[in-house]
C-alpha cells in the first residue's frame, strides 16, 4: 500500500441528517458541531470559521436547526464540507454549509 492510500483523507464531507448541538467558542471564531450524519453515523465535530463566511455559515445552521423533525427524519441531507485542520479532535475549516448539496465528487471515504 502505497504513503498516500495509508493517509487520511484532508478533505471531509458531512453528510448531516441531524444537528444535535452548537456550541460556539467565546469569539465566535469556532464551533463544536455534534449530530448523526443521514447514514446513522453520530459524530462531533470542530469547525473555525473563514471569517467572511463566519456569520453566514453559522446562522445557516443554526435556521436549519429549527426545522420540524419530520424534515430530519426524511433524512434531507444538510450539507458541510471543508479542509481538515486537524484530528484530535477532528476540526474543519468549512467551505461550504449547505442544505440539499452533492457530494461534491468526494470519495466514498471522504463521506462522512
Amino acid at each position: 500500500m502505497s504513503d498516500a492510500a495509508k493517509r487520511p483523507p484532508t478533505w471531509y464531507v458531512f453528510k448531516v441528517r441531524e444537528f444535535r448541538r452548537l456550541t460556539d467558542s467565546d469569539d465566535k471564531t469556532a464551533s463544536i458541531i455534534e449530530g448523526v450524519t443521514v447514514g446513522g453515523r453520530e459524530f462531533t465535530i470542530k469547525v473555525v470559521w473563514d471569517p467572511v463566511f463566519r456569520g453566514s455559515h453559522r446562522k445557516s445552521i443554526e435556521t436549519w436547526m429549527k426545522r420540524p423533525k419530520a424534515e430530519f427524519e426524511a433524512a434531507i441531507p444538510y450539507v458541510i464540507a471543508g479542509r481538515v485542520l486537524s484530528r484530535d479532535p477532528l476540526t474543519i475549516e468549512p467551505d461550504t454549509v449547505v442544505p440539499h448539496a452533492p457530494n461534491f465528487g468526494a470519495p466514498p471515504e471522504n463521506v462522512y
